[in-house]
């Protein structure tokens, strides 16, 4: 899946935002053609990531090393010698850090839906159910296998409500355009017949 000599990594999350309602429920992306929630992020190969803000974390250790032992990080570092990382008071001084959570997303994106995702669309009309599905890995593309339903626009009683159109496989990639446009490289919704 990667090219090359490129190295995947996270960045801060920017791509896909969150803020359409549905039915009284918000959370679902942004002018997207299938509603997809906020629940799919994980699918989308968006997580948190924690850090350590260094600067601060310094202050708060010399802080903190001053407060309890009366000498400076640097200092009780220099007093402890070659040996502090094994030394119980750097140790205490060590578990000191500010800490924050930062969402990000995969850069590529590897993607992860799995069987039995299922998601309509905006309009109504069409509704895709997953039924095999294998996630993006760093060695190889993922696939989705999934059910294309249509609405039935004249439901007799007892009839079903969606009829199936086609099965369909294709990239995890390529579904996510499917589920963000409508189109992908199986389908095109806006002109399906």
């Amino acid at each position: 899946m990667l090219i090359e000599n490129q190295k995947r990594k996270r960045i801060p999350f920017k791509s896909i935002n969150f803020s359409d309602t549905r039915g009284g429920v918000s959370g679902f992306a942004e002018n997207w053609f299938f509603w997809v929630h906020t629940s799919f992020k994980n699918a989308l190969d968006v997580g948190h990531n924690e850090y350590i803000d260094k600067a601060k974390t310094l202050a708060l250790r010399d802080k903190k090393s001053f407060e309890l032992f009366g000498l400076s990080h640097d200092a009780l570092k220099r007093e402890i010698g070659n040996k502090y990382s094994d030394d119980k008071r750097h140790k205490q001084i060590m578990r000191y850090a500010i800490r924050y959570l930062e969402e990000t997303e995969g850069s590529p994106p590897l993607y992860a839906f799995r069987e039995t995702d299922g998601f309509e669309s905006r309009s109504g009309e069409w509704y895709i159910q997953i039924d095999q599905a294998s996630a993006d890995t760093e060695e190889k593309e993922g696939n989705v296998g999934f059910k294309l339903y249509g609405r039935d626009i004249d439901p007799q009683p007892g009839s079903k409500k969606w009829i199936e159109k086609r099965w369909l496989t294709t990239s995890q990639k390529d579904f996510v355009l499917l589920l963000r446009s409508g189109r992908s490289a199986v389908v095109d919704l806006e002109n399906f017949e």
